[in-house]
């Protein structure tokens, strides 16, 4: 099965190069630290063009790289977007030990939307799970109730938590989207865009 991972160019070469590193990966979110995929095309294409627009770096990975974070703010494959198509053995995936929330088209959503929300509220708290991998739909903080978990009806997300559920994916190639530009009203500063009165 064909999955994608939106980001921008200079993330998807150091993957290709080497691999995907559980330890520069996010902890605080949706289902904790791990590489996530989508089997949607559409929202890893927009994904990577967020990923483009707002860049993020771990400091751990700098120095593996034995880089700068101004050198990494600098460089032009930063602001690139770009996305890598993988195949996911899922055969080889059910063979670990994972966690699967129905979608919201699902029957069972309703009984299964709370512990989802849960599941998510502690994962972005920092609590770890035992899980391999997780799928499931995608959150967003509420913008009228702060803390709130509101639910991004359309969009799924498998997190590979664990070594043993990277080795289900193959493959790694990398497209390159067309340069995404800033909106009017912003301007690049040293760590992304900002709007330009700030």
């Amino acid at each position: 099965m064909i999955v994608y991972h939106g980001t921008n160019l200079f993330s998807a070469k150091v993957i290709r190069r080497y691999g995907v590193w559980l330890s520069v990966q996010r902890p605080l979110t949706d289902f904790g630290r791990g590489f996530y995929v989508t089997f949607h095309l559409k929202q890893a294409k927009k994904w990577a063009k967020v990923r483009a627009l707002h860049p993020q770096v771990h400091p751990l990975l700098l120095k593996r790289l034995k880089m700068s974070e101004e050198d990494f703010w600098q460089h032009s494959d930063t602001q690139q977007p770009a996305y890598l198509i993988f195949h996911l053995d899922v055969g080889r995936l059910r063979t670990l030990r994972g966690k699967v929330f129905p979608t919201p088209r699902d029957p069972e959503w309703p009984i299964y939307r709370r512990r989802w929300a849960s599941f998510v509220t502690r994962c972005r708290a920092g609590i770890q799970h035992p899980y391999d991998f997780v799928y499931g739909p995608v959150a967003g903080w509420h913008r009228l109730i702060p803390g709130r978990i509101r639910l991004a009806f359309r969009k799924d997300q498998l997190s590979l938590n664990s070594p043993r559920a990277l080795q289900c994916l193959s493959g790694g190639t990398v497209v390159v989207l067309s340069q995404t530009k800033p909106k009017a009203g912003l301007k690049l500063r040293e760590n992304g865009y900002l709007p330009s009165r700030l």
